[in-house]
């Protein structure tokens, strides 16, 4: 004996919105999956996003996959002692902090030296040896190899302590 399976209006109306709303999930699936390939580039979040500096006007990246090099070691110290002028301050020690961005093409910009909590506290003639410092610090223009973040050369910024002695021929070290 063959059993007859007998469709009724009803369950055939209950089929067909089973059927229609299986469909509908499928088809919004698919958009969905489609748009985020097609539209939508991936980002990835430990890229992040740079921040503006207003002393060089640019975006720069605080953190980065490899940082800037200078074209030879210790080429920004270098420089200084390069292009210090003998002083009559025989032994005193300098130090100081300059920040400074390195830009995606390797220029160094926005260079400055960092005040010191302490700077009200300092003598006349160390305050006088910054000020040197900050006119040879003007004038450095060597292009460094920029920062790599995530692929891409970006605008780097920079932080570097220094110090000096000035020796007894008024030369720094």
């Amino acid at each position: 004996m063959k059993a007859k399976m007998i469709l009724t209006k009803e369950h055939f109306n209950i089929i067909t919105s089973i059927g229609n709303s299986l469909t509908n999930n499928l088809i919004i699936c698919l958009v969905v999956l489609l748009n985020s390939f097609v539209c939508c580039k991936s980002v990835d979040i430990r890229c992040g996003k740079p921040t503006y500096d207003p002393i060089s006007k640019l975006k720069v990246y605080t953190g980065v996959d490899e940082l800037p090099k200078p074209p030879h070691e210790l080429s920004l110290k270098a420089y200084i002692i390069k292009h210090y002028d003998v002083s009559p301050n025989i032994g005193m020690q300098i130090a100081f902090r300059i920040r400074f961005v390195v830009d995606k093409n390797g220029h160094v910009v926005g260079l400055g030296l960092i005040p010191s909590k302490n700077e009200v506290s300092y003598s006349v003639e160390y305050l006088s040896e910054l000020n040197r410092m900050k006119e040879i610090l003007r004038s450095y223009n060597e292009e460094w190899k920029p920062g790599m973040h995530c692929g891409k050369k970006v605008n780097t910024i920079m932080y570097m302590g220094l110090s000096f002695v000035v020796d007894e021929n008024g030369k720094l070290r």
